[in-house]
């Protein structure tokens, strides 16, 4: 009885919670994917009937209703995004695709056009200034907090270094591959030499890494 309370205490059940929401944000995740792919079907089979259309003089969709739905396509992809990467840029994203939809396929009036533009330029001013960068400068100076989502390539070009993009497309799947690679396990606080810097695991989510502190090594 006693190993059952301890099992079922209030720390336990925050991180079992946790976990449940998360298995629940990937089983939605997956829902619209497949909601996606069906929706594709019906963008490619709409653009079919257009081409014969134009050659044949048949009648056409709507071109308003096929960017509707392509417009739908891209806030699909970008929600799905915005539930794997858990960024505050990547809920922006949607945000900005949604406004954007509602300004130019539902033709608003000039005061709901004009609300549009002012949101999507608050937007960019929130994601620009208020927004945190997906590689800034640590507090302590030389080394960097990175976000586990973006990719080697922009990492190679903030930090002007050449770290081999084949081991992975992110910084996360990067060091994930390096770390099995060397037989190691991705904990936090796990910290590896590559090249001129030292790569450690910052934060992590489950088994996801979320964010690498990069510091160059002294010489």
């Amino acid at each position: 009885m006693k190993q059952l309370r301890e099992q079922f205490n209030k720390q336990n059940l925050r991180r079992y919670l946790g976990l449940l929401a998360s298995y629940t944000e990937i089983l939605l995740a997956l829902v619209v994917i497949v909601a996606i792919l069906m929706l594709s079907i019906r963008v490619l089979s709409e653009l079919k009937t257009m081409i014969i259309g134009t050659f044949t003089g048949a009648a056409i969709p709507s071109f308003s209703q096929f960017l509707s739905m392509v417009f739908e396509l891209v806030i699909g992809i970008e929600f799905v995004k915005m539930l794997a990467k858990h960024t505050p840029g990547s809920a922006i994203e949607v945000l900005l695709y949604t406004i954007a939809r509602a300004l130019i396929i539902d033709h608003s009036s000039m005061t709901g056009a004009l609300l549009g533009v002012i949101s999507i330029t608050i937007l960019f001013a929130v994601r620009k200034y208020f927004n945190d960068p997906e590689v800034h400068n640590h507090e302590t100076g030389g080394d960097y907090i990175v976000n586990g989502g973006i990719s080697m390539k922009e990492v190679n070009k903030r930090l002007d270094a050449d770290f081999d993009e084949s081991y992975g497309h992110t910084v996360a799947g990067y060091l994930f591959n390096y770390l099995k690679a060397i037989g190691k396990e991705p904990t936090v606080g796990c910290e590896v030499h590559i090249g001129e810097y030292s790569f450690q695991v910052y934060d992590m989510e489950e088994d996801l890494i979320r964010y690498i502190k990069i510091t160059p090594r002294k010489s």
